[in-house]
């Protein structure tokens, strides 16, 4: 049992760094791009791409510079 537990955990991991990767890399070719776009170009919810947007900012990977309508993604 306990092998296949690490593994689902492995999957799981790798899947959400998959995620966190592909929205830095979204983010860094299109700084304008919405929440809703990146969730449609990573075919997850609205509520997974904010959970991860919110989670880079946390860690100080990117910054959102400007109103929510007119503003733009930085990535430091």
């Amino acid at each position: 049992m306990q092998p296949i537990k690490r593994l689902i955990g492995w999957f799981m991991n790798y899947m959400v760094y998959d995620t966190v990767n592909d929205t830095v890399n979204l983010i860094k070719s299109n700084p304008k791009i919405t929440i809703d776009e990146i969730a449609v170009k990573l075919n997850k919810s609205r509520r997974t791409a904010t959970r991860v947007l919110k989670k880079l900012q946390e860690d100080g990977i990117i910054s959102r510079i400007g109103s929510d309508k007119t503003g733009y993604w930085e990535v430091k």
